[in-house]
């Protein structure tokens, strides 16, 4: 089974250890100004459910496409939940460029990719931000964790 309950004491797994989900007021085709509140809060819903902060996380995996909309957004919300500690350079990976537009199947991509970062040793750290937004007002994030094998 690839999606279940974890169990952190079994064999080596990503964990979501927080999930947010929103809407943005001013979306793609809106007329509104465009302040990237939806990603915002979904952002920020994954990191207070996961009892962590942007400066825990080492990595972001996105469904940002290149397009200047998406990009814009995931500063925005970056930006806005930093706390000015910052200072390493945190990676965004956005698969897109290597599977093109996929709609929904994105979600278990990122989950797979961090997975398998993991697994294999390339990942930058153990815990991930992940978010993905449709070109209309649905945002979400999540915050995972690897775990190779009961080592926390």
């Amino acid at each position: 089974m690839l999606v279940t309950l974890g169990d952190w004491n079994k064999g080596s797994q990503l964990h979501i250890r927080g999930l947010g989900f929103a809407h943005e007021p001013a979306p793609i085709t809106s007329e509104e100004p465009f302040r990237g509140e939806g990603l915002t809060e979904a952002v920020r819903t994954a990191l207070q459910d996961a009892g962590l902060t942007l400066e825990d996380l080492a990595w972001r995996l996105t469904d940002i496409t290149g397009e200047h909309y998406k990009f814009k957004e995931a500063n925005f919300a970056a930006g806005r939940l930093s706390s000015g500690k910052w200072e390493d350079v945190f990676d965004l990976w956005h698969p897109i460029e290597y599977l093109g537009e996929i709609g929904a199947a994105m979600v278990p991509a990122l989950l797979a990719w961090g997975l398998h970062a993991g697994q294999k040793g390339y990942a930058p750290g153990i815990r991930a931000l992940c978010h993905v937004g449709s070109d209309g007002a649905d945002r979400a994030a999540w915050v995972t964790e690897f775990d190779a094998g009961g080592r926390r």
